[in-house]
């Protein structure tokens, strides 16, 4: 069945992740997680350029960061612990939202920050990741 083009409420979406050599785990008190791909552009302008700028494309790049409520003792908030600590690197996929047909991203990538706060009286700690692309990011239908 064809996706129906339609807005996706935030709290839709999931992410999961597998360390390589590990098992795959849902990131659990998900509240946001972000992307964002990036091209470079290389300056090859020269004296033939006529005066104008001449760029070429150069390498692509990805990151993102996750925001989960903390869950003391949430197996997959150790696990994302775990994979910065021995800097594994993993498998990730995200989900706008978790459905048939509908896009997903999938790319390997390496922790590079791992953040509990969000300590105040009037609010619940957080956990704020920071991940870095280790290879290609592509986006598929889900099956």
């Amino acid at each position: 069945m064809p996706v129906v083009a339609h807005k996706i409420q935030g709290f839709k979406s999931q992410f999961s992740f597998t360390p390589l050599g590990g098992a795959s785990t849902q990131a659990k008190a998900l509240a946001e997680w972000s992307l964002d791909i990036k091209g470079e552009a290389l300056d090859g302008s020269d004296h033939d350029s006529a005066g104008w700028k001449d760029y070429l494309t150069g390498m692509l790049d990805w990151d993102g960061t996750l925001k989960q409520v903390y869950v003391e003792g949430d197996a997959s908030q150790v696990a994302l612990f775990s994979a910065i600590a021995n800097q594994t690197v993993c498998a990730g996929v995200f989900f706008p939202e978790k459905l048939t047909g509908q896009m997903s991203y999938t790319g390997p990538f390496t922790i590079t920050g791992y953040k509990h706060g969000g300590t105040t009286n009037n609010g619940v700690q957080t956990l704020d990741i920071t991940i870095k692309c280790a290879g290609a990011l592509t986006q598929t239908a889900q099956a």
